[in-house]
């Protein structure tokens, strides 16, 4: 599919299939919603939009941008900066959610999140 329409667009769409998984989330759950007709859909809607939009990402990161003998490291350094992205993230939003209002509340919160 990237070869056929490009990488920008590919990842795109993914990208729209998972916002448009969160807004089926916004838009459904509640106290009463029930898993097949609020939960499962949004899943398959984000696992399709993830599914698309990644290897994408990681090709247009590798394979279009490096040449061959450093296509493993730039591979590893991608994924690496990911994964980073992806704790930092996760702690950022725990923290957050806690609301704390002093800097040690905010520690407290970012400890809590990262099971400190």
């Amino acid at each position: 599919m990237v070869r056929r329409i490009g990488a920008g667009t590919v990842t795109a769409a993914g990208s729209l299939a998972l916002a448009g998984s969160d807004a089926w989330l916004a838009g459904t759950v509640d106290g009463g919603s029930g898993y097949a007709t609020s939960l499962l859909p949004a899943g398959l809607l984000s696992g399709i939009g993830i599914g698309v939009a990644l290897p994408a990402l990681m090709g247009a990161g590798t394979a279009a941008a490096l040449p061959a003998p450093w296509l493993s490291t730039g591979a590893a350094v991608l994924t690496m900066v990911r994964q980073i992205g992806f704790v930092v993230g996760c702690r950022s939003s725990s923290a957050c959610s806690a609301a704390p209002s002093t800097a040690a509340a905010v520690r407290g919160a970012f400890q809590r999140g990262a099971g400190c």
